[in-house]
């Protein structure tokens, strides 16, 4: 049965973006000892001052939270509003993993367009690098944390896959969401394996550059200083070695996966035809959302009819041509989404993508810039909080707010795909009407 696609009755435009440092709050300096409650409310607040705006604004609070067992919380829509001051106001949490920050957008738009809200706050923070030290002495002390087992801790994500069915048949994120699919490219392009390394190496290579740029982000040291220091001339050479960037799940390396990591993010969403009375700051439109579950198998790895559903609900929604795209965001957990997402979006046409990746065209600084602000291997991967941060990062470059990793000029439209454990794909489809 097609998907009903309809849109707004009423504008809605994003007036406020925010996230904290990305990193761990046991060893990063910015967030070190900090709670779950602290992580959350830095972003809120940093998102309602970007908006110009109070807690007393907002009309409706929704809280994305996809790990309850690292912060022995699970209503944390109820621990959110007693911290901002949002106690009286309708609240509710949600989840759809790392496409939290689409479906999101979809759910806030909504109540917006309906008439029932002018303001809704969509926030949310994730704790995944240690758990509440369980000793007698601390017991449930938010503060009292102890480094998680990564056994855990991968779990954590892996649990966001149908247990009875999934895992059974060795579908996971190493081999069914990062390996096959660029195998699969690989095969249909006609590439060595060589050259689909290289540009995966090329595509981490290009968001660790971004993410030094950013004083957010998780991992700032360049790679060409990092392939420096171990005696490598040549920062691709390091990127090849086995010793330093061993295969994981080949032909994907560590660097060419995600970075775990704490953080929070917000966006404030806000009726246009009332956005004035806030902010003077250029409006970025939400134009179009689309949202898609289902299993991504397929004769054809590189065109899943879930995620293919996500992008023509939202392309249509708001009458997209892919060619007016100026900035992507994907949540690159595999950074083969440089290369197959790209093309499938429509940013780079069919067997391009992966030569521009390698000539350095994804760079904040590229013709076709991807996740400036570092993504999930260098920015670090905050689960459904990252889906937010994604699109607050886009929001702020189309408002021209990004500093040394800013877009020149900045971007009029953008595009945000995000993938999550599930899995979930969301779409959600910016512009800038004004400014």
């Amino acid at each position: 049965m097609p998907t009903r696609i309809g849109k707004w009755k009423r504008d809605v435009a994003i007036i406020g973006a925010g996230y904290t440092p990305f990193g761990s709050v046991l060893e990063t300096p910015e967030i070190k000892g900090m709670t779950y409650r602290e992580l959350l409310s830095e972003a809120a607040l940093e998102a309602l001052k970007n908006a110009g705006i109070t807690p007393k604004e907002v009309d409706s609070l929704l809280v994305a939270h996809y790990q309850s067992e690292t912060v022995k919380t699970q209503s944390t829509h109820a621990v959110a509003a007693e911290w901002l001051g949002l106690k009286t106001k309708p609240s509710v949490k949600y989840e759809t993993a790392c496409s939290s920050g689409a479906s999101g957008a979809r759910l806030a738009c909504s109540l917006i367009a309906s008439g029932l809200d002018d303001i809704v706050l969509v926030t949310g923070a994730e704790i995944l690098n240690s758990v509440i030290d369980e000793d007698k002495e601390y017991r449930r002390q938010p503060a009292q944390r102890v480094p998680i087992d990564p056994a855990f801790q991968f779990d954590i994500v892996s649990n966001g896959f149908d247990q009875a069915y999934f895992q059974p048949i060795a579908f996971n994120l190493l081999g069914g969401l990062s390996s096959f699919p660029i195998l699969a490219y690989a095969k249909k392009y006609g590439l060595t394996i060589d050259q689909v390394d290289d540009a995966q190496s090329a595509a981490a290579i290009s968001l660790r550059r971004n993410a030094a740029r950013n004083p957010k982000a998780y991992h700032r040291k360049e790679y060409k200083n990092i392939a420096k220091e171990a005696g490598f001339n040549d920062v691709m050479e390091y990127m090849r070695s086995s010793k330093y960037n061993p295969f994981v799940s080949w032909p994907v390396r560590t660097s060419h996966l995600y970075s775990v990591a704490d953080g929070g993010a917000a966006l404030i969403f806000c009726a246009d035809e009332v956005a004035k009375e806030y902010t003077n700051k250029p409006l970025v439109n939400v134009e179009g959302v689309g949202l898609a579950a289902g299993l991504p198998y397929a004769k054809d790895p590189l065109n899943i009819p879930s995620e293919q559903s996500a992008l023509k609900q939202a392309y249509t929604m708001a009458d997209l041509d892919p060619k007016e795209i100026e900035y992507m965001s994907f949540h690159d957990c595999m950074v083969h989404q440089h290369i197959t997402a790209t093309e499938m979006a429509g940013y780079f046409a069919p067997g391009e993508a992966w030569k521009a990746i390698i000539e350095g065209r994804t760079a904040f600084d590229g013709d076709k810039p991807i996740n400036t602000h570092g993504g999930c291997p260098s920015m670090g991967n905050t689960y459904d909080v990252s889906g937010i941060a994604e699109i607050a990062e886009a929001v702020r470059q189309m408002r021209g707010e990004c500093g040394a990793r800013q877009i020149n000029p900045p971007p009029r439209v953008s595009v945000c795909h995000a993938l999550g454990s599930g899995p979930t794909f969301g779409v959600t489809v910016l512009r800038r009407r004004n400014g």
